[in-house]
């Protein structure tokens, strides 16, 4: 199967379409058959191709995000204030990231992204 970002005139995915790798055996052909199943409902709308594990253009698309042409990538809205974007297009939390293979991020407030690092394994703050 191939994953295409279904994108509105403001850059936004909408949905994600699941097309049969016969139908989209290139990404300019997958873009094709999108547009021929779907103009009528969204005539408006591009594709773009993505991957469900976020393998090509930084991110796994998901209705909300942005695509940005610019950079190529999809990028996910900003949930808390406090985090910044990296060079990936991932969001990360105000705290450095330990290096600890372990390591991963225990909120303490979901509204707020406040958290700690802590490892996974034994459970000891880090």
């Amino acid at each position: 199967m191939a994953d295409f970002a279904r994108i509105d005139s403001n850059n936004i995915v909408i949905d994600v379409q699941h097309i049969a790798d016969s139908d989209a055996p290139s990404e300019e052909a997958g873009k094709t058959f999108c547009h021929s199943l779907f103009d009528n409902d969204h005539p408006n709308c591009t594709y773009v191709k993505c991957d469900p594990d976020g393998a090509i253009r930084y991110n796994r698309a998901e209705p909300g995000d942005t695509y940005d042409s610019v950079n190529d990538a999809f990028r996910k809205p900003q949930r808390f204030s406090n985090w910044t974007e990296d060079s990936n297009f991932q969001w990360i939390p105000p705290i450095a990231k330990p290096n600890n293979p372990n390591a991963v991020w225990e909120f303490s407030d979901f509204t707020t992204g406040d958290g700690k690092w802590v490892d996974s394994v034994t459970n000891e703050d880090l």
